[in-house]
């Protein structure tokens, strides 16, 4: 079948393609809301915190937020040795206990973000160019 540009295309091939860049916009249309709550920039990899949360009951301490934190970094960053630096809670934009921790051998800072509620922000994660 010939298209009005003049491009020969199946009608088949253009429903796969609709039904490819659907969760795409999806995606696009669900997370517009989102808060952004931490970028944190390394030489060739950014991970961005952002969460739809709004108003979160707290449920957990200081205490708890780090234990949490410090089982999810371990495996988020595939690190063992990732060294407890600090716990803040922050309120802006909205409630999150930042733990930061730092690599052994290196030095270089990472973070956990976890809501009042004890839930995780995963990060999304940007690759350098």
């Amino acid at each position: 079948m010939r298209g009005r540009c003049g491009v020969d295309f199946v009608l088949g091939e253009a429903i796969i393609i609709v039904i490819r860049t659907l969760p795409l916009l999806i995606l696009l249309i669900c997370s517009g809301n989102a808060t952004e709550l931490l970028r944190d920039k390394h030489t060739d990899t950014t991970y961005v915190f952002e969460t739809d949360a709004k108003d979160v009951v707290t449920r957990i301490n200081r205490k708890d937020a780090i234990l949490e934190a410090d089982e999810w970094a371990t495996g988020f960053y595939g690190d063992d040795l990732l060294r407890f630096v600090e716990c803040q809670f922050k309120t802006k934009p909205i409630g999150h206990w930042l733990v930061t921790f730092q690599k052994a051998d290196t030095g270089q800072q990472y973070y956990a973000v976890i809501l009042p509620d004890g839930r995780f922000v995963i990060p999304s994660v940007e690759r350098g160019f």
